[in-house]
């Protein structure tokens, strides 16, 4: 069976096509991957690991910012964007310096008295990156988003503290009374008795 010219042309044309757009496809993987390597978001707590506090109470969780991988700095804009019923963050620009990665944004979460044990709610903050063009106008880049879960517990039992703060104090008042017996022991041994034959002189 012969193959026409025309069917040939038309093959390798779809195979020059195909490696077109597996060379663009692989060149955005490596941008891609370079970006995220870049610019980074860690947390002690996530989505499954959640930051406990008992009801009434006020806290800080701490999302740390790297900027690995790079010899550029990036600057970020913080949004609260979940969970702003109890959680507040400093919706502001953050320098982030290329090769750090303790850059440090705090969420303070604050839990109503009236909330049931085992409440649970989701904080989610995204992390937008700007970028400044020549004539000054600042453009807004893509945003990462993080999530934690916060759940709310049972305070810890406040008699513990009170229970350990008696014993020190005790422990410390037995030492006091032991050394004070003891420099008025080596007082009395330092004193001689007088003789009489010395006090007739």
């Amino acid at each position: 069976m012969k193959i026409s010219q025309q069917n040939l042309a038309g093959g390798q044309g779809r195979n020059f096509v195909n490696m077109e757009r597996l060379i663009v496809i692989a060149i955005l993987v490596v941008f891609f991957s370079t970006v995220v390597n870049a610019f980074g978001i860690s947390s002690s707590y996530w989505r499954g690991n959640p930051y406990q506090i008992p009801p009434g109470e006020t806290g800080t969780v701490g999302l740390r910012l790297q900027n690995m991988g790079t010899d550029e700095d990036v600057t970020v804009r913080a949004r609260l964007v979940g969970g702003g019923e109890i959680a507040n963050v400093d919706e502001k620009d953050y320098l982030v310096k290329a090769g750090t990665k303790d850059t440090e944004v705090l969420v303070e979460i604050k839990i109503p008295e009236t909330d049931a044990l085992g409440t649970k709610y989701v904080v989610t903050v995204t992390f937008e990156t700007l970028s400044q063009t020549e004539q000054g106008v600042v453009s807004v880049g893509t945003g990462i988003d993080t999530s934690f879960d916060v759940l709310v517990v049972e305070a810890p039992p406040a008699s513990s503290e009170i229970e350990i703060g008696t014993t020190t104090w005790i422990i410390v008042a037995v030492i006091i009374i032991i050394l004070a017996i003891f420099i008025i022991w080596l007082v009395r041994k330092g004193k001689k008795p007088v003789r009489k034959s010395e006090r007739a002189r």
